[in-house]
């Protein structure tokens, strides 16, 4: 008999992806994102409140979840 499905089983303690660390590079660029919105529609209040928030995110996420990091 054929095999049709092979089922694998995978290590969760380092080859998984990391859900806060990557769910706060998702909200930094959604972030970014905004801001250049922001300055192509001339909303420059809201540009810069979302660069500000994208570089706290990027400082919180590097200093908290860094390499070597817990």
């Amino acid at each position: 008999m054929h095999k049709l499905l092979s089922v694998e089983v995978i290590p969760t303690d380092e080859s998984m992806v990391e859900l806060i660390p990557t769910s706060l590079a998702v909200v930094a660029v959604i972030l970014i994102g905004t801001a250049l919105l922001a300055m192509t529609v001339g909303d420059l209040r809201a540009a810069g409140f979302s660069f500000l928030c994208a570089s706290l995110v990027i400082y919180f996420r590097e200093t908290r979840y860094g390499e070597g990091q817990p």
